[in-house]
């Protein structure tokens, strides 16, 4: 994995065709995580933002989304 920073200056890595980014603040006005699809033009799609309390959060995530990748691959 190599972590790169966007025009703002915020952490980012490519995963596939998803760029996540680490940013200060989201909607919630929390820290968060903002997962956006790379488009054919080379654009980003909008994407989703979730706010993070803790790292907690993350780790949720995660959880999330080894449990379905684990149920139905």
């Amino acid at each position: 994995m190599q972590v790169q920073e966007d025009r703002k200056g915020q952490p980012f890595i490519d995963v596939g065709n998803l760029r996540i980014t680490f940013k200060q603040e989201v909607w919630s006005g929390n820290p968060g995580l903002s997962i956006r699809a790379y488009k054919e033009d080379s654009g980003l799609h909008m994407g989703a933002e979730i706010p993070l309390e803790s790292h907690k959060d993350a780790c949720d995530l995660i959880a999330a989304i080894g449990y379905l990748v684990a149920k139905y691959l």
